[in-house]
């Protein structure tokens, strides 16, 4: 466990320890915080800010604390998928007094890594993100390095597997300026 310091103006600790502070993408490519806690008293609750440059931030929603969790989690449906976002937290404490987390961030281009769901599974896989376009050329390789399937998309961000391929493939998607390449396993 690391442990993120959190210290007031005045150097004295909040009463709060964070544990575990990130972001990831959910499945609905959202970004999504996390963050652990432990050794909470007189603690009121977690207001998440966003920024767009990691200077200027902005509240963009609060979290209760509860003294039966120690994880939290906090989703920004409002995020651009087309800009950096960087997160902090403001930890208050019910006297007012108030502390930041460390800043963490989402870079834009999280958003266009190729990722498929369910996987594994037997023989048709969704794109997770917009990474699959009509057109785009897709070909599906085994674990040796032969070529399974080649074909250009009919449907965006599908992929369905007809023959009875299974193991772990390798799917290579290319467009007019990317190629993209993700590991997807397909059970019997």
């Amino acid at each position: 466990i690391t442990f993120i310091p959190t210290y007031t103006s005045s150097g004295t600790s909040l009463p709060i320890k964070l544990t575990k502070f990130k972001v990831n993408l959910n499945l609905k490519l959202m970004p999504e915080l996390v963050w652990d806690v432990e050794e909470a008293e007189n603690f009121k609750e977690f207001t998440v800010q966003k920024s767009n440059d990691a200077i200027n931030f902005e509240n963009i929603g609060i979290v209760k604390f509860s003294n039966s969790i120690n994880k939290y989690s906090f989703v920004d449906s409002a995020a651009s998928i087309h800009k950096d976002n960087y997160y902090r937290l403001r930890l208050n404490d019910i006297d007012g007094e108030f502390r930041y987390s460390s800043i963490i961030s989402i870079n834009k281009s999280e958003y266009d890594k190729l990722k498929f769901y369910p996987n594994p599974n037997f023989s048709k896989i969704f794109a997770l993100n917009k990474t699959i376009k009509k057109g785009d050329i897709l070909v599906v390789y085994d674990n040796l390095g032969k070529k399974v399937l080649f074909n250009y998309c009919e449907n965006k961000n599908q992929l369905e597997i007809l023959e009875n391929y299974f193991g772990s493939l390798h799917v290579k998607v290319q467009d007019k300026e990317l190629v993209k390449t993700e590991k997807i396993i397909l059970l019997k």
